[in-house]
């Protein structure tokens, strides 16, 4: 077992092909009250010193050069690419200007139903129903059960899934008492369109997260497909955006490989992204993995060590590849 405190510049001269995906989601100074303990967002800070990090591995990555990778005209890129999944306003407002002082390229991938605060994001509607359930009255807290009584899944259940139950969740919204319309209108927590134009106007590029959010494992392939095409046709009819790319969210965990290569024919994507950690994969240059920035134990230096050690683990004893079923299992 190699020691897991092995330095950023050692661990590229034992892993000469490393490429580090680092994704985060946003930033916030203190998680609000609908985050309902997801994962813990970092501090514009942290963020920051996180990059002082990540700059120690070497140049950061942009889309263009994994695009031509794909393409053959070049090797593995080595150094580290920088995205962010959702699309939340913070993005904008307070993380591409540190980016742009700093000269990273990033790529912000966006559930196109949230663009312009047109649809709330499920998640944050069951974190603002879970905390207003945390002070409800009786009488509240027994119309709920209500509306979960003879349910496929419980209320706790249903307030951690990964799929939008949109009509269980908007009931009990009503019961709590909380207006998701008039949420989105005064705090407009997600990009808007002209946000975005800006965001690539200043060289950052876009790609497509679903329409909506849901684990992809969890739904039929024909409607995973409808996810992909929706949201990427809708990018490329409102930006003009030609090398289409997709993150898929919660990762695509148990995708098969038959599916996966039935986007770049079908959906005409060029790359796709998951969130398995620094591990290359058997689809790869199509399909490129990413490294979870949030939500883990000790500092950002040590779990990339973590994350790296454990990667050169893999290749010596000959695990370093993910591997697909032959179907979709969840």
């Amino acid at each position: 077992m190699l020691r897991p405190l092995l330095s950023a510049a050692m661990h590229l001269q034992l892993l000469p092909d490393s490429l580090v995906c680092p994704v985060y989601h946003t930033v916030w100074s203190q998680s609000p009250r609908f985050w309902n303990g997801r994962y813990a967002v970092k501090s514009l800070q942290q963020f920051e010193q996180d990059l002082d990090v990540l700059q120690q591995l070497g140049r950061p990555v942009g889309l263009q050069e994994l695009l031509e990778w794909r393409q053959g005209r070049r090797s593995r890129p080595r150094g580290w690419f920088l995205s962010f999944d959702d699309g939340y306003r913070q993005l904008a407002e307070e993380v591409a200007p540190l980016l742009l002082r700093r000269g990273i390229p990033a790529t912000f991938f966006v559930c196109t139903s949230l663009v312009d605060n047109r649809q709330i994001f499920f998640e944050d509607l069951a974190g603002w129903i879970a905390d207003r359930l945390r002070t409800a009255s009786p009488a509240m807290l027994q119309a709920a059960r209500q509306v979960m009584a003879g349910q496929p899944l419980s209320l706790q259940q249903l307030l951690l899934a990964r799929v939008p139950h949109w009509q269980l969740l908007y009931r009990l919204a009503e019961i709590v008492q909380f207006d998701a319309s008039g949420w989105l209108a005064s705090a407009r927590p997600y990009l808007s369109s002209a946000q975005i134009h800006d965001l690539l106007a200043a060289g950052f590029t876009i790609g497509a997260h679903s329409v909506d959010h849901p684990l992809f494992c969890e739904i039929s392939p024909e409607a995973g497909l409808q996810q992909v095409e929706q949201s990427s046709r809708w990018l490329g009819d409102h930006f003009g955006i030609c090398d289409q790319v997709f993150a898929f969210p919660y990762g695509e965990f148990q995708l098969s490989g038959s599916f996966l290569r039935s986007l770049q024919s079908v959906a005409g994507l060029r790359l796709v992204f998951g969130t398995r950690g620094i591990v290359q994969d058997e689809l790869e240059p199509f399909v490129v993995q990413r490294m979870l920035a949030e939500g883990h134990q000790g500092s950002f230096r040590s779990h990339l060590r973590d994350q790296l050690n454990l990667q050169l683990q893999r290749k010596l004893g000959g695990r370093a590849i993910v591997r697909r079923p032959a179907e979709n299992v969840c």
